[in-house]
């Protein structure tokens, strides 16, 4: 009976950061292995949140949400803080914050050790967007804090084009490890 309300809290617990989508199928045993993806798994697989940075980039339905959340799964498992974010859910918590709220919500993304932002790159481009998506990378930069997974159908010279500023791709080359994904 213990066990039971062990295993139904830790479900619970997954859940509620994961979503019900993700706690039922993305996991790594359900990705689905082409020759076109099988690099992209192993690094995924091979991801540790204290040492590395990721951006996993590529076309519409091609994994990359999926091999996010499931590095997510697999270091919440293990104990360690995850925070996930659709980037447009994200960076609507910050439009029309006053500057105390904005540090606040920086700091609480400094904290976790990984910080998911899921499709960047999709929301309408403005200098908000911009600014608050480099703030939130710069603050985990500076705080020494590896562990960001982002995900996007652009390359990052596809990315300085359409937000029409490199500081944010420049940052990201800087720290993250770069994972195409291709195939179906």
């Amino acid at each position: 009976l213990d066990k039971r309300k062990k295993d139904a809290a830790k479900a619970e617990k997954l859940i509620k950061i994961l979503g019900p989508k993700g706690y039922k199928d993305f996991t790594f045993d359900q990705f689905i292995v082409t020759p076109e993806n099988e690099d992209a798994l192993a690094k995924c697989q091979d991801f540790d949140p204290s040492k590395n940075n990721l951006y996993l980039w590529g076309p519409v339905g091609t994994g990359k949400t999926h091999l996010a959340y499931a590095i997510a799964r697999k270091w919440l498992e293990q104990g360690k803080s995850v925070r996930i974010y659709q980037s447009s859910i994200l960076l609507r918590y910050f439009r029309g914050t006053e500057a105390r709220e904005e540090l606040r919500l920086l700091n609480e993304l400094t904290e976790p050790d990984i910080l998911l932002i899921d499709e960047i790159g999709i929301d309408r481009t403005t200098e908000h967007t911009n600014k608050t998506i480099y703030e939130i990378t710069n603050s985990r930069i500076m705080a020494l804090k590896n562990g960001l997974i982002i995900t996007g159908n652009l390359s990052l010279k596809d990315f300085a084009e359409k937000a029409e500023d490199a500081r944010i791709p420049d940052r990201l080359a800087g720290i993250c490890d770069f994972v195409k994904l291709d195939g179906e």
